[in-house]
């Protein structure tokens, strides 16, 4: 059986047992849930109870979609060629869903109050952190990785991006997963700032790849212009 498949299957279980265990719950849960941390991890927003079950569902639905995008992309070839990154990338986000649902159970039901600000930013750091390492060994595709328009046009741009990229996220993962340990003040400012500064950082470098290369490629055709100018 494919790698993806095996993975699939397992995280179609933990979704059973995250709907299992939601049901047992739910008459226990407030009106209210958290569904949205700040980037200290404390809760900024909420939804009514009955989202729980779609919460729950997170991990198998995001599985599933990015499996249909990745059946239908032009570049599957690629993706397959890789399965073992892919399926890395796939279950950092699972596992990821998987988390930020049992922590938004245990908060609702104030099993964890104050220390559910160390819980969010450490899944959400380590989900980072595991997607850095393998990231530049994802190829050339439209499903998963660094999509922007000069990545997809350009399979050199992809790579440099992805390399650069990989060491932001590992960065970025691990200051994130540290604000778990800081005060709350510290917290906020550097988990909003990793975040932001591994975004700003990997587009920048990207788009000064891209901009390199068109401008290499515009000189080489400028010079080969000129020379058959010259021998006309």
């Amino acid at each position: 059986m494919k790698a993806i498949d095996k993975a699939t299957i397992w995280i179609g279980a933990l979704t059973a047992a995250l709907l299992a265990a939601t049901a047992v719950l739910y008459a226990r849960l407030p009106v209210s849930i958290p569904i949205h941390w700040d980037s200290a991890g404390a809760a900024d927003g909420w939804a009514a109870k009955p989202w729980a079950f779609l919460l729950a569902s997170s991990p198998v639905l995001a599985t599933a979609l990015v499996r249909i995008a990745a059946a239908v992309d032009p570049r599957y070839s690629n993706i397959k060629a890789r399965e073992g990154t892919f399926v890395v990338v796939v279950v950092s986000v699972a596992a990821l869903a998987a988390s930020l649902h049992l922590i938004t159970i245990v908060t609702a039901l104030g099993l964890l109050e104050g220390t559910d600000l160390r819980l969010v930013p450490l899944a959400t750091g380590l989900a980072f952190v595991a997607i850095g390492n393998v990231m530049p060994r994802l190829k050339w595709n439209y499903t998963v990785g660094i999509r922007l328009p000069w990545t997809l046009a350009d399979e050199g741009v992809w790579r440099a991006t992805h390399r650069f990229g990989g060491v932001a996220f590992v960065l970025a993962g691990l200051a994130t997963a540290a604000t778990a340990f800081m005060p709350e003040r510290a917290a906020r400012f550097v988990g909003g700032g990793a975040i932001l500064s591994c975004v700003a950082a990997t587009t920048a470098y990207s788009y000064a790849v891209h901009r390199s290369r068109r401008d290499l490629g515009r000189n080489y055709i400028d010079s080969e212009g000129g020379n058959d100018e010259h021998r006309s």
